[in-house]
């Protein structure tokens, strides 16, 4: 079949495609998260890491370091590996639904990073 044809053929299949849009403020893309924060609260999560990690930031600060910390976790867990792409997760819907809370950005990960205590930071070594 030569490239026009194709082409053609594509074309007239597009037309059948409904236009839609979702626009409903509850869809996300990360439907199993729900599952991962229930066993994240049965765990005592939270606690966890403040026993581990007790920096505390400035009195005026937005984000607590907790909040920060479990946001880069559920990144990871989530599969957003990358500064970058957590932004896709704070804009996802669903996932500000779920932790009911602000959710901080990129720039607020890296300073946290920049700052924490080397005591605090993961080892590789180790």
């Amino acid at each position: 079949m030569i490239l026009s044809q194709k082409q053609k053929k594509l074309n007239r299949f597009n037309e059948l495609n409904i236009k839609a849009t979702i626009d409903n403020d509850t869809v996300s893309s990360n439907t199993t998260f729900s599952y991962v924060e229930t066993f994240k609260e049965i765990i005592k999560f939270r606690s966890l890491i403040k026993e581990i990690i007790s920096y505390q930031k400035a009195a005026n600060s937005t984000y607590p370091t907790i909040d920060i910390i479990d946001f880069m976790i559920d990144s990871i867990i989530l599969g957003y590996s990358r500064f970058s792409h957590m932004d896709d997760l704070r804009n996802d819907s669903g996932y500000i639904r779920i932790k009911n809370s602000k959710i901080p950005s990129e720039k607020v990960c890296r300073d946290l990073l920049k700052v924490l205590p080397d005591k605090a930071k993961m080892n590789s070594e180790n």
